[in-house]
């Protein structure tokens, strides 16, 4: 008998014929730029924006022809997908194929343009945790990734002055409230809402220098963060995050805090990030795929991304930092 070839194995032979890329389906349903109209025209027929969710893996050729679409996260399915959407293609005329004009479908802003290369960008992936906290457990399959961002000066920040060996320094407090509004938040089952500084219930983070080996800087990295919404939102009513009135509903979240990290003195900048932070999360949001508000165990790790991976974080509208553009 041949070997059974697995769906995901399927989808990983069928990616080098497409160019991937991944997008948040709010703005291309809501905004009003050559991009976001040239989706929906594409995908629905018209341009008027959508009242529901878009959501769903899309594939399309060059020309702006849809060759497929589906909403699903089943390997078997997106394998098929792709297998319909490239006898498709191969169906097409050469002249339905073609490259548009990119200055026909030019997004008018994007968060990216902050991307700050010369600082700090971090993967976060966050998990639901055994209830025993059992770390031989079988992990449950529910996770989630977002990107942390830090300019160059907020990441030299996250070190002493003078980094010797004992030096410590904790964390400004805006960095703080960050990883614990921000960052820290329970988005393991779908969409959350960010916490208002005002919500932040006494985070503490410090970096210790634990080695110097010539302009490379070791540090151990401590803390706790937490925060406590009790209901009503308190960013602006008009915020693209703001929860329907009747659904601000209480959450929490406390976590404690470990890491380690080097930061390159000559290069000014981190050549190795690795944060675990281990809590509990209870309560629930609108948007989130929570079966019940009761407390249970959640776990976090911010580790160094690549270069290439340019995703902005999810909050990235409601950083307190004058380097990230906005748009108009």
């Amino acid at each position: 008998m041949g070997r059974r070839v697995w769906s995901d194995e399927r989808v990983a032979a069928l990616m080098p014929r497409f160019v991937l890329a991944a997008d948040e389906v709010w703005r291309l349903q809501n905004d009003d730029d050559p991009e976001c109209r040239f989706f929906r025209r594409h995908v629905r027929g018209d341009e008027t924006r959508s009242a529901g969710s878009m959501q769903g893996t899309y594939v399309f050729a060059p020309s702006g022809r849809l060759l497929a679409s589906r909403n699903t996260n089943d390997p078997g399915q997106v394998a098929a997908l792709l297998e319909r959407a490239l006898a498709a293609w191969d169906d097409l005329a050469p002249e339905e194929r073609g490259l548009r004009d990119p200055s026909q479908v030019a997004a008018g802003f994007r968060w990216e343009a902050s991307y700050p290369a010369d600082g700090l960008v971090l993967r976060r992936t966050a998990r639901d945790l055994p209830a025993d906290g059992d770390p031989s457990a079988t992990p449950t399959g529910r996770f989630n990734r977002d990107a942390v961002w830090f300019s160059a000066d907020e990441a030299r920040a996250l070190l002493p002055a003078d980094p010797t060996i004992g030096a410590r320094r904790a964390w400004p407090d805006a960095l703080t409230k960050r990883m614990s509004c921000l960052v820290l938040v329970d988005n393991v089952g779908g969409q959350t809402i960010p916490y208002h500084p005002s919500e932040d219930t006494g985070s503490r983070i410090a970096s210790e220098v634990t080695g110097v080996d010539g302009a490379r800087v070791t540090l151990a990295i401590s803390g706790r963060t937490g925060a406590d919404a009790p209901g009503p939102w308190r960013y602006d009513p008009a915020s693209d995050w703001a929860p329907p009135a009747d659904r601000a509903w209480p959450h929490a979240i406390a976590t404690t805090l470990s890491g380690v990290a080097t930061y390159d003195l000559e290069a000014q900048r981190f050549v190795a990030f690795e944060l675990v932070a281990l809590g509990e999360r209870r309560g629930r949001t609108v948007n989130q795929a929570r079966p019940s508000a009761d407390p249970s165990p959640i776990g976090f790790l911010c580790e160094l991304a690549t270069a290439d991976w340019r995703v902005p974080p999810t909050f990235i509208d409601v950083y307190d930092a004058d380097w990230v553009a906005r748009p108009d």
